[in-house]
């Protein structure tokens, strides 16, 4: 490609239009190397040309942003030191979130139509899977769906995605007043996750989702309004308790055996501890540990867990920073992401595996709501440059 293409290519309606190809491709496409594909020929590609090509000159200094630099640099240093090379993994990782930072437009997620797609599509991908099982007698009212036909085919990882995209559109019905559809949707969530996924990791988030919904509605509220609210949720937990008696999937929820986190948890701990407090174990550490005698355990089932395992104290203190921050930033500036980003890690902290992989789900949960508070925090404080006008008027993108 000419230089000069690269440099009047118009990376921000471009990539703007890739993430949402990528975020489409983990439900069209059958599999891992079909998304893979995708994201290194329309994603990772074009990135690395217009890197190349000087493309970054839209990055803003702020806390949020130093900090991100500070934990990736750490990630490299700390990779070579233990591992003795570079992961790929890093670098697709770092690629995507320079390229989500630096060229996708945020206002793009404030549209309604997108919002409310990403819910719903999630939604109907999955009863509809459900429903090609059924009719082909692959499955039963009341089974739990293990695996779906595509790409997205983890029940709980889809589960937690189901809660996110619900968090990041909860906003938007609640400043609308649009109570039917928030209904229909909480209630489509929960038949999804606790019916037919089954996932106690997503019905964590969804309990979240509930407790923010009965706050927003009882906050300032008459004394009758917040009567009539305490009684339906006194109703909803007596309706909770007698599932837990008499439903067999919700007895099947309590009782499966791929729990013992507990005892997962201090495995892992114990195994961090052997390689080291400071580094961890490294990245590319292929390992696992076994609970209750014979199953065996590949990853932590702790976000935290997982960064103080394979980065140490050091990858985990940066990433900590990292989130809190962004969930600071997100809070003062209202966005929406906010309530994405808290309930990927509440729910992860019970789940998931690393997030610095090959694209994947977690790339979805934890690095693109971090990545898109910080594209929003960039524009905000472009447009607040003085300058900002004189180089609108000149054409120039970033």
């Amino acid at each position: 490609m000419p230089v000069n293409a690269v440099r009047n290519f118009p990376a921000t309606r471009y990539f703007s239009w890739a993430l949402i190809v990528f975020l489409a491709a983990f439900v069209v496409l059958p599999s891992s190397k079909a998304v893979n594909n995708i994201y290194y020929i329309f994603f990772a590609l074009p990135a690395l040309l217009l890197l190349v090509a000087g493309r970054w000159s839209g990055a803003t200094p702020s806390l949020l942003s130093a900090l991100l630099a500070a934990m990736f640099s750490w990630l490299l240093i700390s990779g070579l030191y233990v591992d003795g090379h570079v992961s790929k993994d890093l670098l697709y990782v770092g690629i995507f979130c320079l390229a989500v930072y630096l060229w996708v437009d945020p206002g793009i997620f404030d549209s309604a139509l997108l919002r409310r797609s990403l819910f719903w599509g999630l939604v109907l991908y999955v009863l509809a899977s459900v429903a090609i099982y059924f009719f082909s007698g692959d499955y039963v009212p009341g089974q739990r769906v293990v695996e779906l036909p595509n790409r997205l085919a983890g029940s709980i990882l889809t589960s937690m995605l189901i809660v996110c995209f619900l968090g990041l559109l909860l906003p938007l019905l609640l400043a609308r007043m649009s109570y039917v559809e928030l209904v229909l949707a909480i209630l489509s969530a929960f038949l999804v996750i606790g019916f037919i996924l089954q996932s106690r990791s997503g019905l964590v988030g969804m309990l979240v989702v509930l407790a923010v919904v009965f706050g927003c509605f009882g906050y300032k509220a008459a004394w009758l309004k917040r009567l009539l609210l305490l009684m339906l949720a006194v109703a909803m937990a007596g309706l909770f308790v007698w599932l837990l008696k008499s439903s067999a999937v919700a007895a099947e929820l309590l009782t499966r055996e791929d729990s013992g986190r507990f005892e997962l948890w201090r495995e892992y701990w114990l195994a961090w501890q052997s390689c080291g407090w400071f580094f961890g174990c490294g990245f590319t550490i292929e390992d696992s540990v076994i609970i209750r005698e014979n199953y065996e355990i590949y990853h932590p089932h702790n976000i935290f867990l997982t960064f103080g395992f394979y980065g140490g104290l050091s990858t985990l203190t940066l990433f900590l920073l990292t989130a809190c921050c962004a969930l600071v930033v997100s809070w003062r500036r209202r966005d929406p992401w906010f309530g994405y980003l808290l309930l990927a890690l509440i729910m992860l902290m019970f789940d998931g595996g690393s997030p610095l992989g090959s694209p994947d789900e977690l790339w979805l949960l934890v690095w693109l709501p971090i990545m898109m508070i910080a594209a929003r925090e960039r524009v905000s404080i472009m447009r607040d440059r003085p300058d900002h006008r004189i180089i609108e008027n000149q054409g120039v993108q970033y």
